[in-house]
């Protein structure tokens, strides 16, 4: 009876010297966004007591390696034109960086911690995942031209020749109420020689209040671009002699 106690005490002292289960905490993801007018990723986190930040990864696709790196990335020799791998300071709790050139897509993203103070633990504890999105960019805008004289395109020019083959009709100091993919509005000064006693000999006269409307838009294959192909000039009131009149816009010259 006495050597089976005494067996009974000698398991029970080995067994409170055996080490507990090694656990370390990774670092605690808290804030994930994602400013898609700077383009500027924002990360923060929490570090629990002795773990240094690591690594921080973002990719597109979640999943991960056996070491906890996201599958499609650095720690797998494979740098994807989509993917973040940065490496902060120990101390770090917060990753703030623009990314100009991110594709878009949906993100996932993660920090991986070190424990210094366990010897036993994983080389990374990492975070939960948190996700951001990069949305694509805007369509570029059409833009739709007046052509000069020559076929030149001009967007919401300044004034406007009119009778191109002489100069002796123009539209100046015009400002555009309205320039759009279908239609252009505007008012400015009529700028019209009297032609007294011959065009050549007259005299240029000014008087502001002209109305002029561009519309009625095509792409000019000769010049690859979008153009209006009609103009229309409404004399100012002041002129009640000058009769309003549409004018074509040629693709080739005006």
């Amino acid at each position: 009876m006495k050597k089976v106690l005494c067996a009974a005490v000698v398991v029970a002292a080995v067994c409170a010297t055996l080490p507990a289960a090694s656990s370390a905490a990774g670092p605690v993801l808290q804030v994930v966004s994602f400013n898609q007018a700077t383009k500027v990723l924002t990360v923060t986190w929490s570090l629990p007591p002795s773990v240094e930040s690591s690594v921080l990864e973002a990719n597109t696709n979640p999943a991960l390696d056996s070491d906890g790196y996201f599958l499609f990335g650095a720690n797998d020799g494979y740098f994807g034109p989509n993917i973040i791998f940065e490496v902060p300071n120990a101390a770090a709790t917060s990753w703030v960086h623009s990314y100009p050139d991110l594709p878009s897509g949906h993100y996932y993203v993660h920090v991986g911690g070190f424990d210094s103070s366990c010897s036993s633990c994983p080389i990374r504890e990492w975070s939960t995942l948190g996700t951001f999105d990069v949305n694509p960019p805007p369509p570029p805008v059409k833009k739709v031209f007046a052509p000069d004289c020559v076929g030149r395109p001009h967007f919401k020019p300044r004034s406007i020749i009119v009778a191109c083959g002489d100069g002796n009709l123009q539209l100046l100091r015009l400002r555009w109420s309205q320039w759009s993919t279908r239609l252009a509005t505007g008012v400015g000064v009529y700028h019209w020689n009297d032609c007294i006693p011959q065009c050549y000999r007259g005299h240029f006269h000014s008087r502001a209040g002209a109305h002029v409307t561009l519309y009625r838009v095509t792409h000019c294959p000769s010049k690859g671009f979008l153009q209006f192909t009609r103009m229309r000039v409404t004399p100012p009131p002041s002129l009640p002699r000058f009769k309003p009149f549409t004018q074509k816009l040629s693709c080739n010259y005006r």
